[in-house]
């Protein structure tokens, strides 16, 4: 399919009835969120008729302000959206290490909307709501409130968009794979080099950046970061690099060992939440896994 290449770089409290309709609005949105995903076909086809382009902004390193832009006329595959942003990517990469290293991290690759978020952007909203309610009903618990600021500032200075379900990963197209849709609009793809921490946040004293060890579990790091629960942590929230959300048991009653990938999100959930706000520990992975950096 013919497309236009063009590159560019760019830098990147009371408890009322008001808190009562916000909760509510919270469950409605991250239930639809929970189907996480918007459907790749669905959003091909939700387009209107006139859409004759669809432009892809490929990011090739998480902490890399350069963007570089792929446009293609009509519907592209998902396979040439790939090939071309991997392209990119290969060629603008830094520090490749060895002439057949491979610059991309496939775990870590993601592709998001650039143009359907209301979802994502109404649950981002309520839940800065929610965290500054939370603050003003913990504001006498040093360690809590410290908890609930870092928390704040982490996802102030992340990027969130709708993240679209379709396997990113080279290999599985160069294979053939059967699920190949059409994409269209205007989105992201993220194609990242290899990261080399695990981040660690929520019922933390201060949220923690720290260094990916492969022989380390989820508990290992939470560990590390000094949770706030002084009782002990059964189960944590993990958000591997590709969005995947998976409960981690870390008790030593009911540990059950699960690999992490390098940049994966470790949530520790909040204990002791106010009735009102109980939705939070819901809230806050969901829109983790919308996350692009």
């Amino acid at each position: 399919m013919p497309f236009v290449m063009t590159l560019t770089h760019s830098a990147n409290a009371l408890f009322s009835s008001r808190l009562l309709q916000m909760v509510l609005l919270a469950f409605s949105t991250t239930a639809l969120l929970f189907s996480t995903v918007i459907n790749a076909s669905e959003l091909a086809s939700a387009q209107p008729k006139e859409q004759t382009q669809t432009r892809v902004t490929v990011i090739n390193a998480t902490k890399d302000n350069r963007h570089f832009s792929v446009t293609f006329d009509g519907s592209p595959r998902a396979s040439q959206v790939i090939s071309q942003g991997a392209l990119l990517a290969r060629q603008h990469a830094e520090n490749i290490q060895g002439h057949n290293s491979d610059p991309i991290f496939w775990q870590g690759a993601g592709l998001f909307s650039d143009s359907d978020n209301n979802d994502v952007e109404n649950l981002r909203t309520q839940l800065f709501e929610a965290l500054s309610l939370l603050g003003t009903e913990w504001r006498d618990d040093h360690a809590a409130l410290n908890a609930v600021e870092s928390l704040v500032t982490f996802l102030s200075e992340s990027t969130f968009k709708q993240r679209v379900a379709i396997a990113i990963d080279e290999d599985v197209y160069l294979a053939g794979g059967r699920i190949n849709p059409l994409l269209a609009g205007d989105l992201i793809l993220l194609l990242p080099s290899r990261p080399k921490d695990v981040w660690v946040l929520g019922a933390v004293k201060q949220t923690a950046d720290l260094d990916f060890s492969p022989l380390k579990l989820a508990g290992d790091y939470a560990d590390a970061a000094d949770t706030l629960d002084m009782f002990g942590i059964s189960e944590l929230d993990v958000i591997q690099p590709d969005g995947h959300r998976e409960t981690h048991r870390v008790a030593y009653w009911n540990e059950v060992p699960m690999n992490l990938a390098p940049g994966a999100l470790i949530y520790v959930p909040f204990s002791g939440l106010p009735s009102e706000l109980s939705s939070l520990n819901h809230m806050i992975p969901t829109l983790l896994q919308h996350r692009v950096m």
